[in-house]
């Protein structure tokens, strides 16, 4: 099977049978694509252990660790795909462990920073007005970035003071407003 076929069916697969996320469907095509072009085969069936040990190294040099973690969790995703679908008898996965990461905490964000931000939005036009809104949103819910973006109006329960939300894993959440 063609390399760019078997991609094209995984994200299907990614898509309908499982249920992944737009962005992790594209993180991972992208990671597959990236394998891809490195390697130059056409055929999926070319691809070897020795192909795949030979772009972790690459990448271990190019990528950051996390970046390398989540490409290799694509492969592996990939790899057994390709053998439940019978493309592949090998699982050109099995010989790679991921790598141990540790946890990173996310950056927090002083109050006089925040102040400095609101004040920066000046001015009484209407996207003025948004923008105020969204920081303060971002501030007081603990919405991740993606979240609120996604918002619609049809969200907001105005009568009780909540947003539905749908965050990451297509798990849903009501926050308090």
């Amino acid at each position: 099977m063609r390399c760019i076929e078997a991609i094209r069916e995984f994200k299907t697969y990614l898509t309908l049978e499982k249920g992944r996320s737009e962005n992790t469907v594209i993180s991972y095509i992208d990671d597959l694509t990236q394998l891809m072009d490195y390697l130059h085969k056409e055929m999926i069936e070319e691809i070897t252990q020795e192909d795949i040990s030979s772009y972790l190294a690459y990448g271990h040099d190019h990528y950051s660790a996390s970046s390398m973690q989540r490409k290799m969790v694509a492969f592996r995703q990939f790899s057994k795909y390709l053998m439940r679908e019978g493309i592949m008898t090998t699982n050109l996965m099995e010989a790679f462990d991921l790598p141990k990461q540790s946890e990173k905490l996310p950056e927090t964000v002083s109050l006089q920073e925040v102040a400095q931000v609101l004040a920066s939005i000046t001015g009484d036009e209407p996207v003025d007005h948004r923008d105020a809104c969204m920081i303060a949103l971002l501030i007081h819910s603990g919405l991740r970035v993606s979240e609120m973006v996604h918002l619609k109006v049809s969200d907001a329960n105005f009568h009780a003071r909540t947003l539905d939300v749908i965050g990451k894993g297509d798990k849903e959440r009501i926050i308090p407003l």
